[in-house]
């Protein structure tokens, strides 16, 4: 009876994290989504199991075509697909032959925010106690 309990408390003081920075920001502005965005900084929510994460100074980058297309260097052998926006999501489909062999089978659903022209992801298929985001800056339209 007292595992029971613990895994129950322990389970509720989960969920009151997640991998979400969006709460916290402006919903995304479509028009500005458009262009080129390149990954600046990842924060994985917890200094004190993984520090510091510097600033990225070559990070990858992700390019949306406005009509639901998107190309990315982030993995080398599957750089394209397509992209849905739906309300506080962003689901990237990668198209590609390894596609399978991704973490998230290569479907990405990803939290999505704006912010003081910064775009931030966050990813749905992992799970990290404290939060954690991706900070991407515009580098072309």
């Amino acid at each position: 009876m007292k595992s029971i309990i613990y895994l129950l408390g322990m389970f509720l003081s989960l969920s009151f994290f997640s991998c979400n920075k969006s709460d916290e920001l402006n919903d995304l502005n479509l028009e500005e989504l458009d262009g080129t965005w390149q990954l600046v900084y990842l924060d994985y929510g917890d200094e004190i199991y993984f520090g510091k994460v510097p600033l990225i100074e070559d990070g990858y980058i992700i390019s949306f075509d406005g009509s639901g297309n998107f190309t990315s260097n982030q993995f080398d052998d599957c750089q394209k697909g397509t992209y849905e926006v739906e309300e506080g999501y962003i689901t990237f489909t990668f198209d590609c032959p390894n596609s399978g062999n991704m973490l998230s089978s290569g479907i990405q659903k990803e939290n999505y925010s704006f912010d003081d022209g910064f775009l931030y992801l966050s990813p749905t298929y992992k799970a990290y106690i404290e939060g954690c985001y991706s900070q991407f800056k515009k580098i072309s339209d």
